[in-house]
């Protein structure tokens, strides 16, 4: 009760011992691209009390608005302090962007692990108009599916004639490069330009799109991740041993990414006649980019029954699996390994094939006969 009691205490206190208000609440900027621009505002000490607060920026200039101070203190006896920011413009496309400075009072002094902090704020809003002008192009570009898309969005006040482009792809390994060019994009009109990047190895590749239209050249980065992660289980090989002992099962894992691929793990099942008799799971490996590996399995064959196993290999990898399944013999003196046979469909189809030739041509047939007219075969 005690404790309740000087909870409602501390809020009543900090409701009402600390206020705090900011001047102007709004302020439109001008834009001016390429260029720092400065200004200030107010934190107003409206009771008379000496107080702090903490200043955060929020919204779309944020990565651009630098405030001179971040932690402030009033006295009791000054009315209010400046607080001067800083915008530096780099080239913004053609919109409207909205941010605050939020001034957050911290009340000082508060004990006790029950009280509750209920801390007073306000905001200073900036706005920002960017408009259309000249000749501009809004750029951009996604890979999808192994396509590249990118759009050339006339979003300016003059048609653009002549545009060329250059993407570039790189990693650790190459540099790939390609060009393509587009014409008459009309103000309001979009553009969209593809280009197949199937030959282009799965991975991970920093992008570089260079877009030059009538004489303006525009350059956007950004890494991007062409095609999956993949992991297969390529072969396998088992060393000679004693039947009754340990069998040491080593499978080659490749993988075909780019980066490296960490904590992936490897499980085996050993099955006949639906009952498990091994199972397996390796501790955590990596692979390097683009590389093979050997991971071993051990399948204890002491008291198994001679004949054909079914062993399943699971790795699993960056939410994923790649699962391989061998045919293990366990003979009386060694044991063989083998991939299932696959259904061969060319052996039905063929049959359905010959079998719907022989229709047609009994038909064909009787259809003649009927008709009595010579059936002619060649």
């Amino acid at each position: 009760m005690k404790k309740i009691l000087w909870l409602l205490i501390a809020i009543l206190t900090i409701q009402t011992g600390y206020s705090i208000g900011v001047g102007p609440a709004f302020n439109t900027l001008e834009y001016q691209p390429n260029t720092i621009q400065s200004d200030y505002l107010k934190v107003y000490n409206t009771e008379d009390k000496e107080f702090y607060a903490v200043l955060s920026v929020e919204g779309g200039l944020k990565e651009y608005l630098i405030l001179d101070d971040t932690q402030i203190y009033i006295p009791s006896n000054e009315d209010f302090k400046r607080i001067y920011y800083h915008v530096q413009y780099p080239e913004l496309e053609p919109g409207s962007y909205q941010t605050r400075i939020r001034i957050i009072e911290t009340p000082q002094n508060v004990e006790g692990e029950s009280v509750i902090i209920a801390a007073l704020g306000v905001s200073h809003k900036i706005g920002l108009e960017v408009s259309a002008y000249g000749k501009y192009l809004k750029i951009s570009f996604v890979v999808e599916d192994k396509t590249l898309k990118v759009t050339l969005d006339n979003i300016g006040e003059e048609d653009v004639e002549q545009v060329d482009i250059e993407f570039t792809l790189t990693d650790d390994k190459q540099s790939l490069v390609y060009e393509e060019t587009a014409s008459n994009i009309n103000v309001g009109q979009k553009q969209i330009i593809t280009r197949n990047l199937q030959k282009v190895e799965d991975g991970v590749y920093q992008a570089l799109l260079n877009v030059t239209y009538d004489g303006i050249n525009k350059i956007i980065k950004q890494e991007i991740a062409i095609g999956q992660i993949i992991v297969t289980i390529n072969s396998m090989d088992i060393a000679d041993f004693e039947i009754g002992d340990i069998a040491k099962i080593d499978l080659e894992v490749e993988n075909k990414w780019n980066r490296e691929l960490n904590n992936l793990n490897l499980e085996m099942e050993v099955v006949r006649n639906n009952k498990i008799y091994g199972s397996y799971k390796s501790e955590d490996f990596n692979l390097a980019p683009n590389s093979k590996k050997t991971i071993s399995a051990y399948w204890d064959t002491q008291d198994k029954p001679v004949g054909d196993y079914d062993a399943h290999f699971t790795v699993n990898y960056a939410g994923k699996k790649a699962e391989q399944s061998f045919i293990l013999t366990l003979g009386e003196e060694k044991v063989t390994a083998a991939k299932p046979k696959e259904f061969n469909w060319l052996i039905p189809i063929s049959i359905i094939a010959v079998i719907m030739l022989i229709v047609v041509i009994l038909l064909l047939v009787r259809y003649f006969k009927q008709k009595g007219e010579p059936v002619i075969m060649h």
